[in-house]
């Protein structure tokens, strides 16, 4: 507990929250938590279970690799400090409108990795539709295959949906390159 988070894009903090006895339950046991916003695209990413962080970064304009004055720690319904941290791509169009998609951090960071330019070009290429392909056929698979409950399937349907619209989405647009 305690560690530093390192900015993973260049981006403005875009919602802070500090978790109290009243609304535990609106953020599912995500604790304290900032939002942050990449630079030129629709991805967010999230630090969850946070130590602290000072209430002036709301808006505050964070670049990669840098330290965040925001710490791993264990608020909200988490069982021990842990880092928590998600990326979201905000879907822009369709039936899902202002909704997101969860990507595995780690798995995200490997491809954008292997992809010759910035992260927010990344997501508006060819390899990240492609990326969002393998997703929704694991996902497709497990299904297929009985690896999930019911409700797990339902969620994993919904996800499945989710990322159709946004390869949609970028298809309509013209972002890939």
């Amino acid at each position: 507990a305690g560690t530093p988070y390192v900015a993973p894009f260049t981006g403005k903090v875009v919602k802070i929250y500090k978790e109290t006895d009243e609304n535990i339950k609106k953020n599912k046991g995500a604790g304290h938590f900032i939002e942050m916003k990449m630079d030129g695209a629709p991805l967010y990413a999230k630090f969850c279970h946070l130590q602290n962080f000072p209430a002036n970064m709301y808006n505050a304009r964070i670049t990669r690799g840098v330290k965040m004055n925001a710490k791993v720690g264990n608020t909200g319904g988490s069982t021990g400090p842990h880092n928590h941290f998600e990326l979201n791509y905000k879907i822009q169009t369709g039936s899902y409108k202002n909704q997101y998609i969860h990507l595995d951090a780690s798995k995200f960071q490997e491809a954008a990795n292997k992809f010759n330019g910035t992260t927010a070009e990344f997501v508006k290429s060819k390899e990240f539709s492609n990326y969002l392909e393998t997703i929704k056929n694991d996902y497709q698979k497990k299904i297929v295959n009985n690896e999930v409950n019911k409700e797990q399937g339902r969620k994993l349907k919904d996800r499945i949906k989710r990322i159709k619209n946004v390869q949609e989405q970028l298809k309509k647009e013209g972002k890939w390159k």
